[in-house]
């Protein structure tokens, strides 16, 4: 069975929050943003990341919306590959991995 199927009702609530507040916020992040960066693609990705991992519910929605400005400012993307939103206590953190390094 497919993960995203699998969220409770206060996860639907948390997910819809995330959105409104990353998509609320996503003219900021435009400015700050490296331009080879697409941000409608960066929320895309943290929605997901939040819905395969329901601990980054958890986190407050600002550290959410801050590590993905931090993933743009190096020009890399939170897809599980280039890197990670990993959840610690109630902040997310952006984490690059080595293949975002490589192509750094």
């Amino acid at each position: 069975m497919n993960q995203m199927t699998i969220m409770t009702d206060r996860q639907r609530q948390a997910m819809a929050g995330l959105k409104k507040f990353l998509n609320r916020s996503s003219d900021q992040f435009e400015l700050m943003a490296a331009s080879r960066v697409d941000v409608d693609r960066m929320v895309r990705f943290a929605l997901t990341a939040a819905a395969l991992n329901p601990k980054l519910f958890e986190c407050q929605p600002a550290t959410v919306g801050l590590s993905l400005l931090n993933a743009a400012q190096l020009g890399l993307e939170p897809d599980g590959y280039h890197g990670h939103l990993i959840p610690y206590k109630e902040t997310c953190v952006f984490v690059p991995d080595y293949k975002g390094f490589a192509k750094l």
